[in-house]
């Protein structure tokens, strides 16, 4: 299945980009997307999200639907 990762903060900054069509195999969760969207950066990356489907907060292990939204919320930091 097809699913759209966005990106915010950190991440959005260290991909260098906004946002991914990825493919996931049916069953897939948000948790999953987060590995496939993070690999390369460290498992820390992963650890560290939080996740927002279709507008809405959404546990990590919420199974996705094809064309499904979700976004990759790092912890966020400032003064």
């Amino acid at each position: 299945m097809r699913v759209q990762a966005q990106y915010y903060g950190a991440l959005r900054a260290r991909l260098a980009r906004d946002a991914d069509w990825l493919d996931l195999p049916l069953g897939g969760t948000a948790r999953d997307l987060g590995r496939v969207a993070t690999a390369g950066l460290g498992p820390e990356w992963l650890a560290a999200l939080r996740f927002a489907v279709n507008d809405a907060l959404a546990p990590a292990d919420r199974a996705l639907a094809e064309g499904d939204r979700v976004a990759l919320l790092p912890p966020m930091s400032g003064g």
